[in-house]
């Protein structure tokens, strides 16, 4: 899902992997970076007292998500031109 569109799209269309490397940018924060802080609060708050923690504390989800959003975020303002775009 993530590397496919980007190779498609440059074999079809000579200029068409920095839009299609975007989706893939997308895809991967989604999946990469938002869905597993996502659980990992949610394993946090049903597991408190759990023996072993991955180190971060607290803030590590946090962080997490806002990266996630950032390039996210990043994405849609290029898809709507709202950012310099390399020609």
């Amino acid at each position: 899902i993530t590397f496919v569109p980007p190779m498609i799209g440059g074999i079809i269309w000579p200029d068409g992997f920095l839009p299609a490397i975007g989706w893939a940018g997308l895809a991967a924060s989604i999946w990469s970076v938002i869905v597993p802080a996502l659980l990992l609060r949610a394993s946090r708050r049903k597991f408190q007292a759990s023996l072993y923690r991955v180190p971060g504390g607290s803030t590590t989800v946090p962080l997490l998500l806002v990266y996630g959003i950032i390039v996210a975020i990043c994405h849609t303002l290029y898809v709507f031109n709202l950012l310099p775009v390399f020609k």
